[in-house]
């Protein structure tokens, strides 16, 4: 973003792609902000797990409007449950890999590799089943003591899982 006395614009002065108010950017920023935050994602979340990938496949689905939908179905080996139940030792998640078919629970997320570990923030609908509301946002890979928030990226938070974990158990007891 490029800042020019109380307005801001993304792109070059000759060629905007957007531009507004400085309030209304940190109207956005906060709201990116609190959406990313473990309280946001604990709080909206039914289920929160940490597990390894297993095994993964593609699948191809027709809507009723003859929609291709192309879908990823990953299986994780689930060892720690922070909110929800899981009934089995292993869960399945899915993600849209491409397509127009979109979904309201389509969203961006990183390739789940077999053998990563992951916390992941994930809610249920009855067409996909679990699925990672938040996209990236809400998917933690867990790499030793590092956390990132995206495989292909490589965010690194400068948190550790077991911070990560500390802070969703105290959101689920009603502290900040």
């Amino acid at each position: 973003f490029l800042l020019e006395g109380t307005r801001w614009f993304q792109g070059s002065k000759s060629n905007r792609f957007a531009e507004g108010g400085l309030q209304e950017l940190y109207d956005i920023l906060e709201k990116v902000r609190r959406e990313r935050s473990i309280e946001h994602l604990t709080e909206e979340a039914e289920l929160i797990i940490r597990g390894v990938v297993l095994d993964s496949w593609k699948v191809e689905e027709q809507t009723e409007e003859g929609i291709t939908k192309r879908i990823i179905r990953t299986r994780l080996d689930v060892y720690d449950v922070l909110k929800g139940t899981v009934e089995e030792s292993s869960i399945s998640i899915s993600t849209i890999r491409k397509g127009f078919y979109s979904p309201e629970w389509r969203m961006r997320v990183p390739d789940l590799k077999i053998g990563e570990e992951w916390i992941l923030f994930l809610k249920s609908a009855d067409e996909p089943g679990y699925y990672p509301f938040a996209g990236v946002n809400g998917l933690f890979l867990v790499e030793g003591d590092d956390l990132y928030r995206n495989n292909n990226s490589r965010i690194l938070l400068h948190i550790s899982p077991e911070e990560l974990e500390a802070k969703v158990r105290l959101a689920l007891e009603g502290g900040e």
